[in-house]
């Protein structure tokens, strides 16, 4: 279960960049 947050926490850190990235 512990892979699964690093999994989740991963995506959402790119999807974080990739949000920053439209916003420029």
């Amino acid at each position: 279960e512990i892979d699964d947050l690093h999994i989740q926490l991963d995506a959402a850190k790119s999807l974080c960049r990739d949000q920053e990235e439209m916003l420029r």
